[in-house]
Order: structure tokens, then C-alpha cells, then sequence
């Protein structure tokens, strides 16, 4: 009695486990599915941002060539300026000492003229006569009154020598007053160009930094996004493996017709009708057979393994393995012999199956029927399911992954049509 109560607290324990710990493991992998596609949604979008401010880089990098011809101009204006300066220098300085000439001469005319002013004030007119009247002969008074007339335009000379050097040094404070006024507007517009320059370097510089610490940010959330993404894809693999692992330590069911994981599919092609009978499989070969009828292989680059832009989501994602196109019901084969791992509905697989063959994992997604169960044993070319398009699909197609130590890998490399 003892026995069969324990018997029974075992079949109890044996349902919760089936019937409450494996729709959770569905659970999560639908969830790590949706963690993914979120992943690589926010990814694609933060990649396309990083491309938009690149390209807002290369429209600065354009602007900053503009700024350099600019400065360029600049410069070269600025240079020309410091020969101006240089050149208004020296010219200066030749003038001041012309102008220091000048002005000596001035002084000892105003001397000359001063002197001849006070001998002319001394005596007068009357001066002049009596040298005429002291006259011996008519030739001595000729010759007297043209060295008066000498006297007297040499007077006149004087003074007019006098007003033009006056006018000389006049002239001469007013260029070097011009020429000084002109040195100081070049150093101003000297000084303005270098500012403008100073400017035009720092806004480019701000516009560089500023542009690359958003790419920075950009980057940082893509590397977090890809962080959450391989977490999760870790996890799947994970959870591959351990479904593997369960296999090898013998805990499967017995080849009852339970899956072990609540398949609602088998035996449902999708459209409610009845399935068509399985196609024969291929003769027994070495190595792994393809896993459909060979008319049905990958044609589009969006078909196969790596990646692509995903046909639901319409974003840039990582293809976990090769989709074929083929009618509702199409037979699936086991590429070789092996043993189910799992045969339920996954996530965004749908209806998937699960088989541990020489070599690796073969993983079947979008089937409309599971027509074998969890632990079941199967033979290379064993009808095992039916081409659908349950879970995450836009139609009728089979999808193949194949995992490697719980890696996924290109199924091609291992199996072809």
C-alpha cells in the first residue's frame, strides 16, 4: 500500500512537472525570442543614427574645407598686412629724418632771415641811398645799384626759401600723421582677421566634438543592445544544450505519442483539413540527407544563414538558419538517425522540432504537424513533420537551423539539397 502511494505521489510530481515547468520553458524562450528581435530593432535603429551623424560629419568635414580656404584668404591677408606695417616702418622712419632735415633748415633760414631782418631794421632805406649817393662815377654807381638789387633778391630769395620749407615740413607731419593713422587701421583689421581666424578653428572644433560624443553615445547603445541580444541568444543555446543533455541521461518519455511539451499542432496541417500522407524519404546516404523534397532549397541571400532584414519585423537581424519555401504539408525528413530532443510549440519558431544527429542539433521551425514525439528514436529520411507556418511567418516555408556544441551554425555546411 505504502508502495503504490508512493507510486502515485510520483506520477503527480511527474505531471506538475510536464504540465507546469514546460509551458514556462516555452515561456522563456519566447520571451529571450522577443528580447532578441527588440534587441536588434533598437540596434538597427541606434546603427541608422550613428549613420545619419556620420554623414552629418562628412557635410562639417565639407564645411571645415570651406573654413580652410577662408583661412587661408585670411592669413594670406594677414601676412600681406605685416608688409604693409613693415613697409609703412621704414617709410616712417625716412621721413622723420627728412623731416628732422627739413626742420634744421627751417631754423637756420628763420636765423639767416632774422639776422638780415635786424640789420635791414638798423638801418633802412636810407642805407641803400647813401651807398648810391657815395657813388665816385657813374660806372661805380651802376655797379652799386645792381649789388643793391642783389642784396635785395637775395632778400626776397630768403624768404621765400623759408616759406617753402615751412610748407616741406608741413607736408611732411601730415604724411607721416596719415601714414601713422594707416598703421594703426591695419593692426586693427590685423587683428580682427586673427580673431576671425581663432573663431572659425573653434566652432569647427565644437561642431567635430560635439557630433562625435553623440556618435559615442550612439555606440555605446548599440554595444548594450548587442549585449542584451547575445545574452539572450546564450540562453537559447543554453537551453538547446540542456534539452540535449536531458536526452543523453535517458530522461524522455516513452515513444507514446506525447511530445512532452503540450504540441497542439500534430496532425494539423493549418488549414483543418486532413494531412496529406508523408512522402517516402530518400534512400539511406552517408552523412546527413537534405530534409525536404531537393526542389525546395534556399534561392533569395534573405534566405539563408547570417544576416538579413527580417521579413515580420522589417529590421536588419542575424538568421539563425536557412528557410525554404514549400506548400502547406510538405513532408520533413530527419537528416539522420538520432533521437528527438523537443517537439513543441517555440516561440517564434511555432510548432518546432528538435533531433540530436551525428554531428549536432537539426532544429525545424514554422511546421504545420509534429508527427513525432520528445525521446522518440528516428532513422535518416523518417517523416518527422510538415511544412507550415505557424509562430513568427509571413507563409508556408520550413525553416533549418543547425547547433554545434549549442552553437548555430550554417546548415549547409553539413547538409544539402
Amino acid at each position: 500500500m505504502k508502495k503504490k502511494s508512493i507510486f502515485s505521489l510520483t506520477l503527480v510530481l511527474l505531471f506538475f512537472v510536464s504540465t507546469v515547468l514546460s509551458p514556462v520553458y516555452a515561456e522563456s524562450e519566447e520571451e529571450l525570442q522577443k528580447k532578441k528581435a527588440e534587441a536588434s530593432q533598437k540596434k538597427a535603429a541606434y546603427e541608422y543614427q550613428i549613420d545619419m551623424k556620420q554623414n552629418t560629419a562628412e557635410g562639417i568635414e565639407n564645411e571645415i574645407n570651406k573654413a580652410e580656404e577662408k583661412i587661408k584668404t585670411i592669413t594670406e591677408k594677414v601676412n600681406s598686412f605685416d608688409g604693409q606695417i613693415s613697409e609703412i616702418n621704414t617709410n616712417l622712419e625716412a621721413k622723420n629724418q627728412q623731416l628732422a632735415g627739413t626742420q634744421a633748415k627751417q631754423a637756420e633760414q628763420e636765423k639767416d632771415l632774422e639776422e638780415r631782418l635786424r640789420v635791414m631794421y638798423m638801418f633802412g632805406n636810407e642805407g641803400y641811398a647813401s651807398v648810391l649817393f657815395s657813388s665816385t662815377s657813374f660806372t661805380d654807381f651802376i655797379a652799386k645799384a645792381d649789388m643793391v638789387r642783389l642784396i635785395a633778391q637775395a632778400d626776397r630769395n630768403a624768404v621765400n626759401a623759408l616759406e617753402t620749407t615751412v610748407k616741406q615740413v608741413k607736408t611732411q607731419q601730415e604724411e607721416i600723421k596719415a601714414d601713422k593713422q594707416k598703421l594703426e587701421s591695419l593692426k586693427q583689421e590685423q587683428e580682427i582677421a586673427l580673431a576671425s581666424q581663432n573663431d572659425i578653428k573653434e566652432q569647427e572644433k565644437k561642431l567635430l566634438a560635439d557630433n562625435q560624443h553623440v556618435i559615442n553615445e550612439l555606440q555605446a547603445k548599440v554595444e548594450a543592445e548587442q549585449a542584451v541580444y547575445d545574452a539572450a541568444d546564450d540562453e537559447l543555446a543554453r537551453l538547446a544544450v540542456q534539452g540535449e543533455n536531458e536526452v543523453g541521461q535517458g530522461n524522455v518519455p516513452g515513444n507514446t505519442g506525447d511530445n512532452g511539451e503540450g504540441n497542439e499542432g500534430t496532425g494539423d496541417n493549418g488549414g483543418g483539413s486532413e494531412a496529406p500522407a508523408p512522402d517516402p524519404g530518400p534512400a539511406p546516404s552517408v552523412g546527413l540527407i537534405w530534409p525536404i523534397s531537393s526542389e525546395y532549397h534556399p534561392i533569395a541571400w534573405d534566405d539563408m544563414f547570417g544576416d538579413r532584414i527580417h521579413p515580420v519585423y522589417g529590421t536588419w537581424t542575424w538568421h539563425s538558419g536557412c528557410d525554404m519555401a514549400a506548400p502547406g504539408g510538405t513532408s520533413v525528413w530527419s537528416p539522420g538517425d538520432g533521437v528527438v530532443t523537443f517537439a513543441g510549440w517555440n516561440g517564434g519558431y511555432g510548432n518546432c522540432i528538435m533531433i540530436a544527429v551525428d554531428g549536432g542539433t537539426v532544429l525545424f521551425g514554422h511546421l504545420s504537424s509534429i508527427d513525432v514525439s520528445k525521446g522518440q528514436s528516428v532513422r535518416q529520411g523518417q517523416h518527422v513533420g510538415a511544412v507550415g507556418t505557424t509562430g513568427t511567418s509571413t507563409g508556408n516555408h520550413l525553416h533549418l537551423s543547425f547547433l554545434v556544441n549549442g552553437n548555430y551554425v550554417d546548415p549547409l555546411n553539413y547538409m544539402h539539397w
